[in-house]
């Protein structure tokens, strides 16, 4: 069994355990460059006011005090209202334990991923394809695109609370972007990174206008994307889910093989801070290879122990 006196901090402090996973602070790091990549002050300045609630309970999202948005989503405007005690952009996960990076950290590492991925393909579009491209609307997109949803899966002593509201996490942040004044290019990309404008055409309309019926502004929705942003689009799309099924199916297997050994290791009230201090020092396909070498239970328990 692991000592009483683990190396991991208490349950209640998810930030904690990203703070000090080297994976989340590289992340983080990486997050905050790519932001700084924006060459148009104004919409850097527009993306750090739009992801300031992230960190500082002072800053309100805005949905949470428009009227509009009160009376056609309570919940959601609710939910956005909610304060805890830690830092939800370092401890948020990126999605439930039914997805992918449902742990402390996971929303940073998530972002960093899809950053990482998008920079790799504009490079490949200037330097090879010699395609144009709007880059500060793709970076802020992606940087905005799930900002939202740190504050509507929230951790309450290791049991995620996942209420989106009616309206859910995307169009929150398209209906947050439009009262903040986000660029529309930067909306109509943010709106398509999950299935790309030339796949789903009609449903991301659709999340555009249920944006901007959320705040009874429908006439913010009509204006059609540009002829050319298919491309710009595609990148957005290909930067999202570049890594997304190896990690949701990497995460999906090595949680199964992870519990188990956590409960013959550990007692039931450090099971959870176990596996969130795990996926602090390991990323989850990198815990697969391990598990193929046949060196898992012993990597586990080394970093369980605090000797690695």
């Amino acid at each position: 069994m692991v000592d009483k006196n683990v190396p991991w901090p208490d349950v209640s402090r998810p930030d904690e355990f990203a703070r000090r996973s080297p994976r989340a602070q590289k992340a983080q790091k990486y997050f905050l460059q790519s932001l700084e990549q924006i060459q148009d002050k104004a919409l850097q300045t527009l993306c750090h006011e739009m992801l300031a609630p992230l960190h500082n309970s002072d800053c309100p999202w805005l949905l949470t005090h428009h009227q509009s948005a009160q009376k056609n989503d309570p919940a959601l405007c609710a939910r956005l209202a909610v304060r805890v005690d830690y830092e939800i952009r370092w401890g948020a996960p990126a999605a439930e334990s039914h997805s992918h990076h449902c742990y402390p950290g996971g929303w940073l590492m998530h972002n960093a991923t899809n950053l990482h991925a998008l920079n790799s393909l504009m490079r490949t579009a200037q330097e090879i394809r010699d395609t144009p491209f709007n880059a500060d609307a793709m970076l802020a997109a992606m940087v905005l695109h799930d900002s939202v949803k740190p504050q509507l899966l929230l951790w309450d002593n290791g049991v995620l609370d996942t209420d989106q509201g009616a309206s859910g996490h995307h169009v929150a942040a398209l209906a947050e972007g439009y009262l903040r004044g986000v660029p529309l290019d930067v909306l109509q990309l943010l709106a398509g990174v999950h299935s790309g404008w030339w796949r789903n055409p009609e449903g991301i309309t659709r999340f555009l206008e249920n944006a901007a019926e959320l705040i009874d502004k429908p006439e913010l929705a009509r204006v059609p994307p540009r002829l050319h942003f298919q491309i710009e689009s595609w990148m957005m799309n290909m930067g999202e889910v570049s890594w997304y099924t190896a990690t949701r199916s990497g995460y999906q297997e090595i949680k199964i093989h992870l519990q188990n050994l956590v409960q013959k290791l550990c007692s039931p009230e450090q099971q959870c801070g176990a596996i969130w201090w795990v996926f602090a020092h390991y990323d989850e396909l990198t815990l697969l290879q391990h598990l193929d070498a046949g060196t898992f239970e012993e990597t586990v328990r080394k970093v369980l122990s605090n000797t690695n």
